[in-house]
């Protein structure tokens, strides 16, 4: 997966430049599957020396980034969202208006209609001998 993220890094640093909004990462995956481990690694790439985990209870995180075009990684994680009015109170749109952040949020296909079509999406999938399976579009 390391090599994957930093394949994905250099993509989201090259594209950071032609988008007007965030760039957001939306992970899909079973419970379990990577998309924190994802996070984790990004996080590290994008030179983030703060433990970063999931924030299951919290539902999103920053992290100050320095040097890298950007200047916040955000980390949602969506699971628990069950209203999209649930984003208001996170200024879910605020951050998804400011081209100086990267969003990854894990569970994203729970919020997919308040997401713009301009995305990254990244399902991670553990197959039955125990390999992980990455897609990205």
């Amino acid at each position: 997966m390391e090599n994957f993220v930093k394949e994905i890094s250099r993509e989201v640093l090259t594209e950071s430049s032609k988008n007007n909004q965030a760039t957001i990462i939306a992970l899909s995956g079973n419970l379990g599957a990577g998309k924190t481990t994802f996070v984790q690694l990004l996080a590290k790439e994008l030179g983030v020396n703060e433990k970063v985990t999931s924030p299951t209870f919290t539902i999103m995180k920053g992290y100050v980034l320095h040097d890298v075009g950007f200047e916040h990684l955000i980390h949602m994680d969506a699971y628990r969202i069950e209203n999209l009015d649930e984003l208001r109170p996170l200024r879910f749109s605020e951050i998804l208006n400011n081209k100086n952040n990267v969003l990854c949020i894990e569970w994203a296909e729970k919020i997919q209609s308040a997401l713009p079509e301009n995305i990254i999406k990244i399902n991670i999938e553990i197959l039955s001998d125990g390999k992980r399976e990455i897609t990205c579009n």
